[in-house]
């Protein structure tokens, strides 16, 4: 009998709201490999491989590293400006002209207004300063 080697993948589900153990690759011992048509692939359709020994182990492991990793979550939609905000460091800058070396991004989900800061370094103080002069400052006219 020969002796098969199936590739898992974790996917997201249609509802994007959880996860589906899927099977990707079907190989042999000698070598030949087997891909599997889309509405075949998650697991809960091949019965005799859920009941394996060897499936709970690898379902388990992959439980364990999901656990570790999590979900992705959708943030918003805003409904106001300021209620949901994005920040990012763009950086390492060189030249001589100025000795600031990166640039602090931070836009406004509701309004999509970007505001921008820049540092010598990329400490937590300076995207602290950032928000706070945003915030400070409110002026985003609604039209």
């Amino acid at each position: 009998m020969d002796r098969l080697q199936f590739e898992f993948t974790v996917i997201a589900s249609n509802d994007a709201q959880s996860n589906v153990l899927t099977i990707t690759l079907i190989s042999t011992e000698e070598g030949k490999c087997y891909v599997l048509p889309e509405e075949l692939k998650p697991v809960s359709h091949h019965i005799y491989i859920v009941k394996m020994n060897t499936f709970t182990k690898v379902k388990n492991s992959i439980k364990k590293s999901m656990d570790k990793i999590g979900l992705m979550s959708q943030l918003g939609p805003a409904t106001k400006p300021f209620e949901i905000m994005s920040m990012d460091t763009i950086g390492g800058f060189g030249g001589s002209r100025s000795t600031n070396k990166y640039l602090h991004l931070l836009v406004d989900h509701y309004t999509r207004y970007a505001f921008i800061a820049t540092s010598k370094t990329q400490n937590a103080s300076d995207l602290i300063n950032l928000t706070k002069k945003v915030l400070e400052t409110d002026e985003i006219e609604l039209s």
